[in-house]
């Protein structure tokens, strides 16, 4: 029983790649650069600690950074 779930759903799998809509080279770029965009939006905060904490006293940025990150 089993085994014909597999057979179905791989022949299933064959059809939807094989028809599978085809994607632009620069569709594909855009794609991956805004996936990669969002997902290192945290270091923007990171490099603005950094930043900060290269020109202050610690002690103050580690406190705004703490607080910024709790809100």
């Amino acid at each position: 029983a089993s085994d014909d779930v597999i057979a179905e759903r791989s022949s299933e799998a064959q059809e939807a790649v094989k028809g599978g809509k085809e994607v632009s080279w620069s569709d594909a770029l855009g794609r991956v650069f805004m996936a990669v965009f969002v997902a290192e939006w945290g270091d923007r905060t990171q490099v603005a600690m950094i930043t900060l904490h290269s020109s202050a006293p610690w002690l103050p940025v580690c406190l705004g950074s703490l607080l910024a990150f709790l809100l």
